[in-house]
């Protein structure tokens, strides 16, 4: 099988994501699958025999990250494309914001590859989002794994704020609409524990 996992942020580590996809792909390739990964920063590592499309991103998270990298090896006029600047300025108050960016680039970048690959399946590694919902009514044949469902890690954050302004920074914060919508439109969900 051609399988391409999608894979907005694969840090190996911070939370488990990344660690997750790193053991599945390898695993797969190692059973005679041709695995690719469309991944944003900070990438993921991969195992030699897993093919990666690394995607550039303009997020707020990436400048925190990788500062110097991110002002100095980027065409000065590209932060102004709209998309762009949209990304940069968006994400510093919504994580719903970089999930919708990655999800849009990874729909573009995976009709690119499909031109080459008929990929056989596309695993969404928790982005869940418009781009991955635009892939499923491209006709792409697609899963879902969800890590954690984002409407319940929203009403914890709710439950924990101390005040209006905190209670209303993680509603807007949260992507958890989106997630839940996008999942609906999913082949399959994979649930781990």
């Amino acid at each position: 099988m051609k399988i391409c996992f999608l894979m907005y942020q694969g840090n190996m580590y911070s939370g488990g994501q990344g660690v997750y996809l790193y053991y599945l792909t390898r695993e797969l390739a190692r059973m005679g699958h041709e695995v690719h990964v469309i991944a944003g920063p900070p990438y993921p590592t991969l195992d030699e025999s897993v093919t990666a499309h690394n995607i550039r991103d303009y997020s707020f998270w990436s400048y925190h990250h990788y500062k110097k990298d991110f002002v100095y090896n980027r065409p000065p006029l590209s932060y102004f494309h709209p998309v762009n600047f949209y990304e940069l300025v968006s994400t510093r108050t919504t994580l719903s914001s970089l999930l919708a960016n990655f999800s849009t680039r990874a729909y573009f970048k995976l009709r690119e590859l499909s031109r080459e690959h008929r990929f056989d399946v596309v695993h969404d590694n928790q982005t869940l989002s418009y781009g991955v919902w635009a892939m499923h009514k491209s006709g792409f044949p697609l899963v879902a794994t969800i890590h954690h469902p984002l409407k319940y890690d929203l009403r914890n954050a709710l439950r924990q704020a101390r005040s209006t302004y905190e209670k209303a920074r993680r509603i807007l914060w949260s992507p958890w609409y989106m997630q839940e919508w996008a999942a609906k439109g999913v082949d399959r969900v994979i649930v781990v524990s």
